[in-house]
């Protein structure tokens, strides 16, 4: 089964009104749709343009992002619906019912629902200048296509949590990032390729690019959007489907062959190891499900 993928490097820019934003994000929308995608992925925290159009301190200007929160849910509701694909709709910073503000991605059903993973491991940056707070539960979410995780930017650099989610049945990661320099950027894609490797999955990283001028924290962007696959004889040698132009305004596209991955983890070849099934189980343990 063949799932086809599109994913967003976008181009943060100064906007005026939520109104542009919104045009922004269809205009990407209708561009990915040319590619006929199963799903659509956005970056973490391209919502960052909606705070910039009244701008505060860098402090509060985050949580300002809080209250377009019903619009987003809105529009991407409407849109995962009238088109029939699944979205993952980056990530926005959102109060939660605690009273925390978290990093929350989202990701938007065809049927008009929606489920979320709040950002699990954050930066210094989130936890310290933002003073957000940290996700404590790991989901992996049913699709038609599979199961599927959101892991945002910093999670996928820590192998224990994509193992964790491989172990629960994932078998696509989706890694919505934001980074603010080369070596930020090549460590979430480097960690991403190793993912996909180590657990064989496959994962899909996308970024921002561009400055938004009124907002200081986001002057810096650099991304490389990518689909990877485990490096065996059922994919391409280096294991990558596809891959952008760094810092480009682009679509990045590429299918995914899940009869593949499951030959991948379950023959064995002078170039095709089923990882999984050789882990050394009397030294460590992750219980896998079928």
């Amino acid at each position: 089964m063949q799932i086809n993928i599109a994913a967003v490097q976008f181009r943060l820019k100064s906007i005026h009104s939520k109104e542009e934003f919104f045009r922004q994000v269809e205009d990407y929308i209708q561009q990915a749709l040319t590619h006929e995608p199963h799903f659509i992925v956005f970056p973490e925290l391209f919502t960052a343009e909606l705070a910039a159009i009244q701008p505060k301190a860098p402090f509060e200007v985050v949580r300002d992002i809080n209250d377009y929160l019903p619009d987003y849910l809105d529009f991407f509701t409407r849109y995962s619906k009238q088109y029939q694909v699944y979205i993952v709709a980056g990530t926005i910073i959102v109060k939660d019912d605690g009273g925390d503000y978290v990093n929350r991605a989202y990701l938007f059903r065809p049927d008009g629902t929606n489920v979320y993973q709040d950002k699990i491991h954050l930066t210094q940056w989130e936890a310290l200048e933002w003073d957000l707070k940290q996700g404590n539960e790991l989901h992996v979410f049913d699709t038609e296509h599979g199961k599927v995780s959101l892991l945002t930017c910093y999670d996928i650099e820590f192998p224990e949590l994509s193992r964790y989610a491989v172990s629960k049945g994932a078998v696509i990661l989706f890694s919505p990032s934001s980074t603010a320099s080369r070596q930020g950027l090549y460590r979430v894609k480097s960690c991403a390729k190793a993912r996909a490797i180590e657990n064989q999955c496959f994962v899909v990283v996308t970024g921002t690019t561009g400055t938004i001028d009124e907002m200081p924290d986001f002057k810096n962007n650099f991304t490389t959007g990518g689909i990877y696959a485990p490096c065996d004889a059922y994919f391409p040698s280096e294991g990558v489907i596809a891959e952008g132009i760094e810092n480009e305004e682009m679509i990045v596209s590429g299918a995914v062959d899940m009869e593949a991955l499951h030959l991948s983890r379950s023959t064995l070849t002078n170039i095709s190891t089923p990882l999984l099934k050789n882990m050394r189980n009397d030294l460590y343990s992750v219980e896998f499900k079928a």
